[in-house]
């Protein structure tokens, strides 16, 4: 392995510092490209869990917003099946209704 010398930081000593930086070994490599993959995967699902909340909050505005619907569309037909029977109450005490 080449070295270079260097001076000390006050000037007084020496220090070899290798100039080479020793491969890593294929099992080190596939361990760094595993956990680089498995971040990567960790993140994804992150993001499908975050994207699944995000639509099941929405999925939940429109149950609701369902609910709302459903119930006015019931008091709307009761209002209407009331006004229904008055007029049918007047018509019959007029006597026009059969």
């Amino acid at each position: 392995m080449a070295e270079m010398e260097l001076e000390g930081a006050e000037g007084n000593g020496l220090f070899q510092v290798p100039l080479e930086v020793p491969l890593q070994s294929s099992n080190e490599i596939s361990y760094i490209e595993k956990e680089k993959t498995s971040c990567h995967e960790i993140t994804t699902t992150q993001a499908d869990i975050k994207m699944l909340e995000t639509q099941l909050a929405v999925a939940h505005d429109w149950n609701g917003a369902a609910k709302d619907v459903a119930q006015r569309h019931c008091q709307m037909r009761q209002y209407l099946t009331d006004m229904l029977t008055q007029q049918r109450k007047k018509l019959s005490s007029l006597g026009s209704f059969s």
